[in-house]
């Protein structure tokens, strides 16, 4: 009976580890960079910044570091997306904290992208209740 090098991939207990110890990483490198001057609101040639990407993923953490760092948290990319609008399409298990905690940092939900398109629309069009309701001020 041999090693079995796909456990990490196969085995669920062992994939939550290794996703906790990703995120620990990538956040311990974050501050790192944040701490040694990095700009927290750089944009890269989308005009998209650390923020839409964090508010992509599946850290609730990573959006929270970057605002306390200072993220601008009404920022537009060339499309107009918001970081808002990113965590509103976002279909991980982060995102409702994503939403919550970006509308109480100040998050604008009307904030329009080049087509048209705001958060707080997709969120009535499609969100699930409870992300609406992080938006029920506004309904």
């Amino acid at each position: 009976m041999g090693l079995d090098h796909t456990a990490a991939l196969t085995d669920p207990e062992l994939k939550a580890e290794n996703h906790r110890k990703i995120v620990e990483f990538m956040l311990a490198n974050a501050r790192r960079l944040l701490d040694a001057g990095a700009d927290v609101n750089a944009i890269d040639d989308e005009g998209s910044t650390p923020l839409h990407f964090a508010t992509k993923g599946e850290s609730d953490e990573a959006v929270r570091l970057l605002l306390d760092a200072g993220a601008d948290v009404n920022a537009k990319n060339t499309k107009g997306e918001t970081p808002l609008y990113n965590a509103v399409r976002n279909t991980t298990p982060a995102a409702l904290n994503i939403m919550r905690l970006l509308r109480e940092r100040g998050a604008d939900p009307t904030i329009e992208t080049t087509n048209g398109s705001t958060a707080l629309r997709f969120v009535s069009r499609y969100g699930k209740p409870e992300e609406k309701e992080v938006f029920a001020d506004l309904f």
